[in-house]
């Protein structure tokens, strides 16, 4: 299990995804009107609801595409569903630094651990895809 490729990929794709639960992806600025001040407060994953969620759910799902090994189209499809989960998850990371009303905030690095888990779900699922390819080149040779 651990000597596939995909498996390597996997779990950084989930390295990646549990990062994002400490690293903030966007600064909320506030300051008074006649001051030149800027106070900062990050906003990570652990403080919003939607991305804990996300990110759990892609943690979840990176675990148990690793746990099917041995069926290569489940596999294939967790793999697919962390990539989209963490193109979710960094649609609303964005939305909820840029544009939500009332707020100041711009984007914070923290973003980097979606996308981050997003490659490493491509990759993952090319493993796979590799994986099945060999499987089946070696069962027309029988």
């Amino acid at each position: 299990m651990i000597q596939r490729i995909q498996t390597i990929w996997l779990l950084l794709a989930i390295l990646s995804a549990s990062i994002a639960f400490f690293l903030p992806f966007a600064v909320e600025f506030s300051s008074a009107i006649d001051t030149t001040v800027v106070e900062g407060e990050g906003l990570n994953a652990i403080n919003n609801i939607l991305a804990t969620i996300l990110i759990g759910d892609i943690i979840v799902c990176g675990f148990i595409g690793i746990g099917t090994f041995k069926k290569r189209k489940i596999q294939k499809a967790f793999c697919v569903i962390v990539s989209l989960l963490s193109a979710v998850c960094i649609a609303y990371m964005i939305y909820a630094a840029e544009f939500e009303e009332g707020v100041q905030r711009k984007i914070s690095f923290g973003v980097i651990a979606p996308i981050l888990s997003f490659v490493f779900g491509i990759l993952a699922f090319n493993g796979v895809r590799k994986d099945d390819k060999l499987v089946k080149s070696l069962d027309r040779l029988r």
